[in-house]
């Protein structure tokens, strides 16, 4: 799969509008972001505005952002995507470098396991 997405124009990050899916996205990440995001390929986000994903790539400016159900909103998009060589090579970038900086699986597992140290410990001082 890395080879697909890196070799990609453009990869679609698209999730659910339906009032169920909002209520959801609103606190998870789809795994596939952070596979998207070490890619180096521009990433499209189609999600509602309170989805967590949104908020991401809005925040960190790691994409282009639709969160409207609007066909002509998204054609626009697509299109300064294609026109927009510049902006899809910063966004690309910072995707990659935000990747490497919060989803590294060693950095990651060793919050993990930090965050896990420092609850037994509290447990254990109040014991």
């Amino acid at each position: 799969m890395p080879k697909i997405f890196s070799d990609a124009d453009i990869l679609l990050l698209a999730n659910d509008f339906n009032h169920q899916a909002i209520k959801y996205l609103k606190y998870s990440m789809p795994t596939k972001a952070s596979e998207y995001m070490i890619s180096g390929t521009p990433i499209f986000v189609y999600a509602p505005e309170q989805a967590a994903v949104s908020d991401f790539f809005r925040e960190n400016g790691c994409g282009f952002c639709v969160s409207h159900q609007n066909q002509e909103e998204i054609i626009k998009a697509i299109k300064f995507l294609i026109e927009k060589e510049d902006y899809r090579k910063e966004i690309s970038k910072k995707s990659v470098q935000l990747a490497r900086e919060k989803f590294d699986a060693y950095k990651v597992r060793k919050q993990f396991q930090s965050l896990l140290n420092n609850l037994i410990n509290k447990k254990e001082n109040y014991v």
